[in-house]
């Protein structure tokens, strides 16, 4: 009888850290997540799992606003998304045209992934039921 684990492709380095950090990772995967992202994006680690020819982003320019740059990202790492910064800048009076271009080179959304389905089985029973599974 074929064991469904064996079939499964060895995992990449992003899910051996993701089991490395289960305890945060099962509870927030979005956020830890993120945090990656945000890690590849200063070239701290390249995660190729998260590259789109962007590791290193943010020692460049890619906003003439460095201190807005800097906002954006921290709110992108405590789990923010694109339309909760948008409100951010228009209750702050920041300039809504920087964000969005910010937020245009960053594109969060081009690099959401679902949890690993190797991180989803080592996680407890109860939070494999909590966590979404990828579908086929």
């Amino acid at each position: 009888m074929n064991d469904p684990a064996t079939d499964d492709p060895p995992p990449t380095d992003l899910e051996r850290r993701a089991r490395e950090d289960l305890p945060q990772s099962a509870r927030s995967f979005g956020r830890w997540l993120r945090a990656r992202l945000v890690e590849h994006w200063y070239g701290l680690h390249y995660w190729h799992e998260l590259d789109r020819n962007d590791f290193g982003l943010l020692r460049r320019v890619i906003h003439p606003n460095h201190g807005l740059v800097t906002d954006v990202v921290a709110l992108l790492l405590t789990g923010n998304e694109n339309l909760t910064i948008i409100t951010w800048a228009l209750e702050t009076n920041r300039p809504l045209e920087d964000v969005v271009a910010i937020l245009t080179v960053l594109d969060v959304n081009a690099r959401r992934l679902s949890p690993f389905p190797s991180l989803i089985a080592a996680a407890p029973p109860l939070l494999r039921v909590l966590l979404p599974q990828r579908r086929p």
